[in-house]
């Protein structure tokens, strides 16, 4: 039976097991995992801790005894008995599925429970789900039911979710485009794109338009006649452009964003100093750069926007610079980190391969990240990874990892995405999308992996062994920035042995 307090524990023959709250903690070696922790149950088999109790309720297997798929607590023969099988009064079957699992409310298990709640959530005044978020329905009956009803308990866009449905509309991008682009905005879309719900759309670059009308809106008339033309036609045009050649990321459209910031700044700057585009000088422009030296690329656009339209006519406007790095590792701690990707057990498998990937093959973590399972194969020669068009032989030990990496099926969602088409190979939070580059990226920072430092070594170590061509065909670099790095691994290739093994 469970515990009247917080819904835990059970009742084994004559004795009751209660929850933490009612019930001292005790650590005992659990007769599972052989591990000390603290007791979740008494069974049959023996003490059983938390964890384990945890998952024998919520993984049902079949009995030895009946052959039933029911919830092992005794064991005989070396196989799992279920409890009526070991003459116990324990129950663990759902009275609506009839199937054993993990009991909530109402002798009602974890499952029945999510899909009452999920149901009830879609459903108008008369009880029916509504037809266009039937698709999610089935979505999430077929999702973990525990992360579902955490879901459903605390998060955000559940709430929105519910709004959307009160107000008898469709659901659209439009209508998810009006309230805040907050987190459960995003969540709650995401949710419903993989659902099939709604299309798929460029979701940066829908974002960027979205904060450029909202940004402009909110400024004084005196910067709109100005700032509006520039935003909507200079840079969330270039946006568009961009975004119909080829892939247009959530870090492009930050970079655009931070424009249009550089540029109101710099308005707000001007007027500060009581002087405006008319009066622009020279002495204004340099004023500005020199006052925000580490931010001086991205109004750099701005200026030479104002001067190709006549504001700025004589004045010198700098040029953006586009340097190639100059912050390697030395040799032997690339070599080390390397090793540590490949063998250390103790980095989580995600991230041994994406390390290993940067410090091999120097792909960014913004195109690492969009790799799909099917980028990877075997033949009788070896293993391969397409990194852009041609396949790049890997490593044995890199690509037993990849296999355990896809093996894994380590998704971050409740819900699988559906349609066809090959799968991440390092799956994100929402359904259908890559995970986000900068939480990879703070994982390989807390081991100790940097990716820039990293990723400018194997560039430059590439660069002066491969011909230009080919590192830009393997790579998936362009030929132009494939040549720069050849000719700068050849002029600094004496200076960077230098650094590299002091």
């Amino acid at each position: 039976m469970v515990c009247g307090k917080t819904r835990r524990g059970a009742k084994v023959g004559g004795e009751a097991f209660h929850c933490a709250t009612c019930w001292p903690r005790k650590t005992q070696t659990c007769a599972i995992c052989d591990n000390d922790d603290v007791v979740g149950a008494r069974w049959p088999l023996g003490t059983v801790c938390r964890r384990c109790y945890k998952f024998r309720v919520n993984h049902p297997s079949p009995c030895h005894g009946c052959g039933q798929t029911r919830v092992l607590v005794g064991v005989e023969h070396g196989g799992g008995l279920c409890t009526t099988c070991c003459g116990l009064e324990l129950n663990f079957t759902c009275r609506r599925c009839g199937s054993d699992g993990n009991l909530m409310v109402d002798h009602t298990c974890m499952k029945c429970v999510a899909a009452e709640r999920v149901r009830n959530l879609l459903s108008d005044d008369t009880g029916t789900v509504i037809p266009q978020l039937q698709p999610l329905l089935d979505s999430l009956a077929d999702a973990n039911p525990g992360s579902v009803i955490t879901w459903l308990r605390t998060g955000q866009s559940r709430k929105l979710l519910s709004q959307l449905v009160a107000e008898h509309r469709e659901i659209t991008h439009a209508a998810l485009d009006e309230p805040p682009q907050r987190h459960a905005t995003h969540n709650i879309r995401a949710l419903l794109v993989g659902a099939g719900v709604l299309p798929t759309r460029n979701e940066p670059l829908a974002q960027l338009e979205l904060w450029s009308e909202r940004t402009l809106t909110q400024l004084p008339r005196s910067q709109q006649h100005l700032i509006r033309p520039f935003a909507d036609w200079h840079v969330v045009r270039d946006a568009r452009r961009r975004a119909a050649r080829g892939p247009y990321r959530v870090g492009a459209a930050s970079a655009d964003r931070t424009q249009i910031r550089a540029a109101i700044k710099s308005l707000t700057w001007l007027n500060a100093q009581r002087a405006g585009i008319e009066n622009l000088s020279q002495e204004h422009i340099d004023g500005f750069l020199l006052s925000r030296p580490s931010k001086t690329h991205p109004v750099i656009a701005f200026f030479h926007w104002l001067q190709a339209r006549g504001f700025a006519p004589g004045l010198d406007v700098p040029t953006q610079t586009s340097g190639l790095p100059n912050d390697f590792q030395d040799f032997e701690a690339h070599q080390q980190q390397l090793h540590r990707c490949l063998t250390d057990e103790s980095i989580p498998l995600e991230a041994r391969v994406a390390g290993a990937l940067v410090r091999l093959y120097a792909p960014p973590l913004v195109l690492i990240v969009e790799f799909t399972t099917d980028r990877f194969h075997r033949d009788d020669t070896g293993a391969f990874l397409t990194i852009d068009r041609h396949p790049v032989l890997l490593p044995p030990t890199l690509a037993r990892l990849i296999d355990r990496l896809i093996a894994s099926d380590a998704i971050h969602t409740m819900i699988r995405p559906g349609g066809p088409g090959p799968a991440y190979l390092f799956p994100g939070r929402p359904p259908g999308r890559p995970r986000h580059p900068h939480s990879l990226r703070e994982i390989l920072a807390e081991h100790g992996l940097p990716i820039r430092t990293a990723r400018n070594t194997a560039m430059i170590t590439a660069a002066g062994e491969l011909p230009p061509m080919v590192m830009s065909d393997l790579f998936g670099i362009d030929p132009g920035t494939a040549q720069k790095w050849a000719h700068y691994a050849q002029a600094s290739r004496a200076e960077y042995l230098a650094h590299a093994h002091t």
